[in-house]
């Protein structure tokens, strides 16, 4: 014989209960869940060699990293130049700031 499940459903007055024999499985501990363990990556601080003399692993490469910072770099830098075109062209429309043609 398969034990029951015990389910309570209540939603706007309407409730549903079905009895059960089953044990109930133990409820985790409310306390949180450990930190996750630190990521350990080589620094270059102490030298290319271990303590125990052999050397430290590879460093991590990052996967096409230079394309990754070249669609960062491009269009942050045209953003930037539009933004300061603009706003040079509003200051001299408002006659706030109006450069001046001087031959020293």
């Amino acid at each position: 014989m398969r034990p029951t499940l015990l389910v309570s459903v209540v939603r706007r007055g309407f409730s549903v209960l079905a009895a059960s024999s089953a044990r109930r499985a133990p409820r985790a501990s409310a306390a949180s869940p450990p930190p996750p363990p630190p990521v350990r990556c080589y620094d270059g601080s102490g030298g290319a060699y271990r303590d125990t003399g052999a050397l430290h692993d590879k460093p991590l490469q990052t996967p096409l990293g230079l394309v990754k910072a070249m669609l960062l770099l491009v269009p942050s830098l045209l953003l930037g130049a539009g933004m300061s075109r603009e706003g040079a062209a509003f200051l001299e429309e408002n006659d706030i700031f109006v450069p001046d043609d001087d031959d020293d």
